[in-house]
């Protein structure tokens, strides 16, 4: 699933939130984690680590929470990138 073509369409696909809130790790793994959290108040967000600098990098990372707005355009801008990788779950799935 992940080819480095899907990869590609990733890194291109979030083009915009870099734009937004920033291109660094720390920056992306903060939209990612209050992203998720955000998703459900009872979800868990599990998070993997290579290394000692991971895991310091997430921890420092949370920040700031989203405000709703910014879950509401995070929502709308990456509906593209996950229906497109839905579709190709749901077509390596099909019977």
């Amino acid at each position: 699933m992940f080819t480095p073509k899907a990869l590609r369409e990733v890194y291109d696909g979030l083009a915009s939130v870099r734009e937004r809130f920033g291109a660094t790790v720390p920056d992306l793994a903060r939209v990612a984690l209050h992203y998720a959290l955000a998703r459900d108040s009872a979800a868990p967000a599990l998070v993997g680590f290579r290394d000692a600098e991971q895991i310091n990098t997430t921890i420092t990372s949370l920040g700031e929470p989203l405000t709703g707005d910014e879950i509401a355009w995070l929502h709308r801008s990456l509906a593209p990138l996950r229906d497109a990788f839905a579709s190709r779950t749901a077509k390596r799935h099909a019977p």
